[in-house]
């Protein structure tokens, strides 16, 4: 009589077995290593699916926006779309980049209520040749989501680039970008 050990479901078993010939022993031999190598093939296709799906969801969150910078009082960081709403000619300015930006603001206080980590995006039209730009609208969202303010009547006019800003640095990461 022959006893076969193996572990089911981390328990170690036994199945006493009688065999006759030899050939049913290599047959049993056969059929335990084929269910051990389908185990493996089924064990990678689980690890390989995890890796896949850890990878979609990483390149939905990463994708969407990228990193500009941080204020100087570390606070409040800045992002920009990862792809631009448009590029089109308005007035004097040619090749306008309509692009979303994103911030992250620390604390701020609305309509009396102190607000931590608030988002602000707001589409902004730059003009890369002539170093220029404007805010056409802005939505301020709590972190819970609920909007707090938008605005879209802003001034036609655009403003220059002024140095040491996060404006300058958001207008130079857009034209590296897109221009």
């Amino acid at each position: 009589m022959i006893i076969i050990r193996f572990r089911f479901r981390n328990k170690e078993e036994t199945l006493p077995l009688l065999w006759w010939l030899n050939d049913d022993v290599e047959c049993l031999r056969l059929t335990i290593s084929f269910v051990q190598q389908m185990r493996l093939v089924l064990d990678m296709k689980k690890f390989l699916f995890s890796i896949f799906a850890v990878l979609i969801a990483l390149s939905a969150n990463c994708q969407d926006w990228i990193y500009v910078s941080t204020t100087k009082q570390k606070k409040d960081k800045y992002y920009i779309k990862s792809t631009y709403e448009s590029k089109e000619n308005y007035g004097f300015h040619t090749d306008l980049i309509k692009i979303w930006v994103k911030s992250i603001v620390a604390q701020r206080t609305f309509k009396k209520k102190v607000y931590n980590n608030i988002e602000c995006k707001s589409l902004w039209s730059i003009d890369c040749k002539k170093n220029q730009y404007r805010i056409e609208s802005l939505i301020v969202h709590s972190s819970t989501g609920k909007i707090l303010e938008s605005y879209s009547d802003f001034t036609e006019d655009f403003d220059i680039v002024r140095p040491d800003t996060i404006g300058e640095k958001v207008v130079a990461k857009v034209c590296s970008l897109f221009n």
